[in-house]
């Protein structure tokens, strides 16, 4: 098997240069577990090959925009008729021609940046697996995978790996490489803070305000996207704690987003645990846990899958929505996923205790979960080896 050579060449503002980009949330709000997360100093993710261009993509510039434009490589950005895109949570440089590497000298810093290889044909014509993990149990990682290639026939799995401290981005890959001997695996090591929560309040009328300073999972996706995935047959974005179930026919979610109108499926999840089960000492694995709330109305966000080819570049691959492709078309009641509470590191918040044990009574089996793990010959507490 190829073994895929996935460097990064990121840049960072320098040290001694006295410039860390601005916040969006106002000095008086954020405290010393915001800063900590914030991400301060990352001009750049990466630069690399995507067909025709060049591409610079990093975190929203903010204030270092301003000091960018007075550099030279802004100035031969302006005049080979470069396209700059500004998202959201995130930034592009579109230049044309095959440069060897990038210069950047001004006040943020001087740095020359390799350009990183297309690695599109890597997954060219494959159905990808793609999710961000940190420290995840590794077992989970592989009944994550074993579950998507037999209910869904995934044959390419990538996976961003941010920082984590229980294995290195190679070690995981050599293990997923082990065991999935027959699938295309490339695991990124993504090193870049996450970004703290979401902040929320209400104003003086009552409307929520919401500031986020999330931009690494949205950089990852878009990342993905362009320098591994232009070629790929289609991709489901889903995290290690969630499964897809098959539509009612069996279906792959894949092949859903390969024929639909659009070339994309939204579809919406419910909690799956076990409340008042608790953890015990032993690490839990999926097949544990088939149980839902029946008086949960709320259930989880969409998450989705889409042809890469079928998206325009203005689009964007975000976590729970492909902005620019979701609309009634795309949306689908015959495919849904499991989002398993137990299966977590609790680095968000204690998540398995959220549930109160007076939730038990309205727990009910989820059949079709059950007969999808047992079929993808996955093993717990609920189907034993």
């Amino acid at each position: 098997m190829m073994k895929i050579d996935a460097q990064l060449s990121f840049v960072k503002v320098a040290e001694d240069c006295g410039i860390v980009r601005d916040a969006p949330l106002p000095p008086e709000f954020r405290d010393k577990t915001y800063n900590a997360l914030y991400d301060f100093e990352t001009l750049f993710y990466d630069v690399y090959r995507c067909g025709k261009y060049t591409v610079l993509q990093g975190p929203p510039l903010f204030n270092f925009q301003d000091h960018l434009e007075e550099t030279e490589f802004y100035a031969d950005f302006t005049r080979s008729g470069g396209v700059f895109i500004d998202r959201s949570s995130g930034v592009e440089f579109w230049l044309k021609g095959d440069r060897p590497d990038i210069t950047i000298d001004g006040c943020l810093g001087r740095v020359t940046a390799s350009v990183q290889p297309d690695l599109s044909q890597v997954f060219r014509k494959k159905r990808v697996l793609f999710t961000l993990s940190k420290d995840n149990d590794v077992q989970w990682i592989k009944d994550w995978v074993q579950f998507h290639v037999r209910i869904h026939g995934a044959d390419a799995v990538l996976l961003y790996d941010n920082a984590s401290t229980s294995y290195a981005a190679r070690e995981l890959e050599a293990e997923l490489r082990r065991t999935f001997p027959g699938i295309t695996v490339c695991v990124v090591n993504w090193n870049f803070k996450f970004g703290p929560r979401v902040w929320r309040r209400r104003d003086a009328s009552g409307n929520e305000v919401r500031i986020s300073s999330k931009f690494c999972q949205a950089g990852a996706l878009q990342h993905a996207r362009f320098r591994f995935l232009q070629k790929a047959k289609s991709v489901l974005n889903c995290d290690i704690d969630e499964l897809v179930l098959p539509s009612g026919a069996g279906g792959s979610v894949f092949r859903a987003a390969e024929t639909s109108l659009l070339g994309a499926v939204h579809f919406r999840g419910r909690w799956i645990g076990d409340a008042g089960a608790g953890r015990g000492e032993q690490v839990p694995r999926h097949a544990d846990f088939a149980s839902y709330d029946a008086g949960d109305k709320v259930g989880c966000p969409q998450k989705w899958a889409v042809v890469p080819w079928r998206c325009t570049r203005a689009m964007t691959w975000s976590a729970h929505r492909v902005k620019g492709l979701e609309n009634y078309f795309t949306r689908s009641s015959r495919v849904a996923y499991g989002h398993f509470s137990e299966i977590t590191t609790n680095w968000k918040y204690n998540r398995t205790a959220k549930k109160a044990p007076a939730d038990i009574s309205r727990y009910q089996l989820d059949d079709a979960l059950l007969r999808a793990m047992r079929t993808a010959g996955l093993h717990g507490a609920l189907l034993p080896a």
